[in-house]
């Protein structure tokens, strides 16, 4: 067998014989489930439609248990539902290896499929070796050992994934599980809870390398013009490492100032559906005289201070009014389904009460997407009261929700591959040749290489990106010390939470040493190999700030800032995932009798609208 050389044995074990606790959580590897229940592990789980937790019956018998489950919400359509899940974690090895062992002990029920998966990786994060086996099916405990040579390797991704079918799902969603427990991870014959991973100081050298940077200050934006590489790079990507700081947010606004006013930028991409971004691009070009409050909900889970994104917009918007070279403003991420509403609330913003835009609106009210997308692309009333431009932002939107409702409840596909091509599509109907773009989004989605360290095979948009325009393509995280944060997910608004201290050894406590406030820096190859591996700050929705990685190859530059801030919510904006909806539903509600003088329903289903 090629790869890992991979042998599993398989052994029947009743209850009685798995009534041991997993060993103790690890700072560097932390095998415990049970932190994965805090979003506090280095372990990721990714998957569709699945919910999972500790499982309290094997927890009554002394048995330490993860429990995976299929969930339906309720709010899709349960046809064409299916369920995975996968749990993963790329361990940098300690040491040089020759052999590691891997054993874990499932059961499951009402599921089709379940593996194991074991890849190998060189320094520079290139897979060499693969495996994967498939488990056998049993509703008892059952252990499995695999066996692996290490040879070569410097760091090893495990995986352990389960999924049914539509079909099969349809049938069993009440009851479908799979539950995992007692993991281990031998090398060399030790445990890998017994092995050190060495931790590297700041070097005099690199402390010198770091401080030959560009001096910034996050209160002018003239001193971004500081940045040479912004004069080489068609397309430059600006990526926050923790979503939710005023400061990050600052400094990237300061950049698209710079890059908009000197260096010929004509599009701003925002990762945000590009339904909820055209009213901010009508906005910015004088076509929406609505209040601020009245279209930046969406910005509400995007970790953005609405102060600070107002006053872009507000100087986007004067820029436009002062210059023939007009500025656009639009979003590039997926569309679920329940983003029709902000493409239906744009559609009755434009105050064109027609035959046309009537039967448009209803269409894409009912949620006829595709219906919608021909009427609107074969009539030529479109045009009529849309400019070109504009015209296809509109199209491009009904297409990704053409696509979110074909693909409702199917299983995951490749959301950086989709995201990458909205963004090729705005540019192409966007852009002259010789005009720029920036782009603003995590860290994770416009590094050069995948999503994060854990998610190998998964391709960040930067990837894409660099793939597609080579040279051309810039990314700059940006990177942040210490200081003060705010968090937010679909679930909830919370207050300003403190960042972590950057860990020993990482990029960021070499930034901080520095003692500089705000500063630029390209990294050359010759840096890279002097740093080596570090650790990157992970997206502050996972709570779990800090992930080692290879920095080598990830990224062009950075912008560090030494101290954060974060942000206050406003009192009238909602706080939870509920509140959410019902916010922009009467902000929709609102706009539609204003503009028909007819009453609009939006019943307990929240995320359907119909006219009656």
């Amino acid at each position: 067998m090629k790869g890992l050389f991979l042998t599993v044995f398989s052994l029947w074990l009743g209850f009685s014989g798995i009534a041991q606790t997993l060993s103790s959580p690890s700072i560097n590897y932390d095998f415990d489930f049970l932190r994965l229940e805090r979003g506090a592990s280095s372990w990721k789980l990714n998957g569709r439609n699945y919910t999972f937790s500790i499982d309290q019956a094997e927890k009554q018998k002394g048995v330490r248990a993860l429990k995976i489950s299929g969930y339906v919400s309720g709010l899709l359509n349960s046809d064409v539902i299916s369920f995975d899940c996968k749990i993963s974690q790329l361990i940098p090895l300690p040491k040089t290896a020759l052999k590691g062992v891997f054993t874990i002990d499932t059961k499951m029920q009402n599921v089709d499929l379940s593996w194991i998966k074991i890849y190998g990786l060189d320094y520079n994060e290139q897979v060499i070796r693969k495996d994967s086996i498939n488990l056998i099916y049993s509703e008892i405990w059952k252990n499995h050992r695999a066996i692996f040579n290490l040879k070569g390797i410097h760091s090893i991704y495990i995986e352990v994934g389960v999924s049914s079918s539509i079909a099969h799902f349809k049938e069993h969603r009440e009851n479908t599980d799979f539950s995992l427990s007692r993991l281990s991870l031998i090398i060399d014959g030790k445990d890998i809870y017994s092995l050190a991973t060495p931790v590297k100081s700041v070097s005099d050298q690199q402390l010198v390398d770091i401080k030959q940077n560009t001096q910034l200050d996050n209160h002018d934006a003239q001193s971004y013009a500081a940045i040479n590489d912004l004069k080489t790079h068609r397309f430059v990507a600006l990526g926050e490492t923790v979503p939710g700081s005023v400061s990050s947010q600052e400094s990237a606004y300061n950049l698209m100032k710079e890059m908009i006013q000197h260096q010929n930028c004509r599009l701003v991409l925002l990762d945000y559906p590009l339904s909820s971004t055209l009213q901010w691009n009508q906005y910015v070009h004088g076509d929406l005289k609505t209040k601020y409050q009245e279209f930046l909900s969406p910005l509400v889970y995007g970790s953005k201070s609405p102060t600070l994104f107002e006053s872009f917009l507000e100087w986007v918007k004067q820029y436009n009014q002062l210059s023939d070279q007009k500025v656009t403003i639009a979003g590039f991420d997926t569309q679920g389904v329940i983003y029709y509403n902000y493409l239906a609330d744009y559609l009755i913003s434009l105050n064109k009460s027609s035959l046309f835009f009537d039967s448009l609106l209803l269409k894409v009210c009912k949620q006829q997407f595709k219906e919608a997308f021909r009427f609107a692309s074969n009539h030529d009333s479109l045009n009529n009261y849309l400019k070109p431009a504009e015209a296809n932002l509109f199209l491009s939107a009904l297409k990704n929700l053409t696509r979110a409702y074909l693909n409702e409840g199917k299983p995951e596909i490749d959301k950086s591959f989709l995201r990458f091509n909205n963004i090729k599509e705005i540019i192409t109907s966007q852009l002259k040749k010789d005009e720029k773009a920036v782009i603003f989004a995590d860290f994770s989605s416009v590094n050069k290489l995948n999503v994060n360290p854990s998610a190998i095979f998964s391709h960040s948009i930067g990837y894409w990106l660099n793939r597609e325009y080579g040279n051309e393509f810039y990314s700059i995280a940006i990177l942040l010390g210490n200081g003060l944060y705010t968090y937010a997910n679909t679930v909830e608004i919370t207050a300003i939470n403190e960042l972590d201290q950057p860990l020993s050894g990482s990029l960021e406590d070499l930034c901080m040493k520095s003692n500089q406030s705000v500063f630029y820096k390209s990294l050359s190859s010759d840096l890279y190999n002097r740093i080596g591996y570090m650790y990157w700050v992970d997206r502050s929705m996972t709570m779990s700030q800090f992930e080692r990685c290879n920095y080598k190859k990830r990224m062009d530059a950075i912008i560090f800032i030494r101290n954060s801030k974060g942000f206050d919510i406003p009192q009238d904006w909602p706080k939870n995932d509920k509140g959410f909806y019902d916010f922009n539903a009467a902000l929709m509600q609102k706009d539609f009798e204003r503009h028909y003088n007819k009453k609009f329903y939006h019943p307990t289903r929240r995320y359907r609208v119909y006219f009656k």
